[in-house]
């Protein structure tokens, strides 16, 4: 499982949840350096860690996706 999310991945989904590192520690508890290391590649996550940030990035996007599709309905079509 650990070998699907290298560092450029786990950086990607981050940015795609719209958070910053400094909201991921504080919203899963792990430490600025952990996932400094993580995001670089330097280290591979421990499962629980993995399963913390891939709960909290899922979430997060689909909360973005919904209020998007919330707004086009509200805004109705471009143009």
């Amino acid at each position: 499982m650990e070998d699907d999310y290298t560092g450029p991945r786990l950086k990607q989904l981050r940015r795609r949840a719209r958070l910053t590192q400094m909201q991921v520690v504080q919203m899963c508890g792990v430490s600025e350096t952990a996932i400094c290391y993580l995001e670089r590649g330097d280290r591979k996550p421990q499962t629980r860690t993995l399963q913390k940030l891939l709960n909290l990035y899922a979430q997060r996007i689909q909360y973005w996706n919904e209020l998007e599709n919330v707004l086009n309905k509200e805004l109705g079509p471009k143009g």
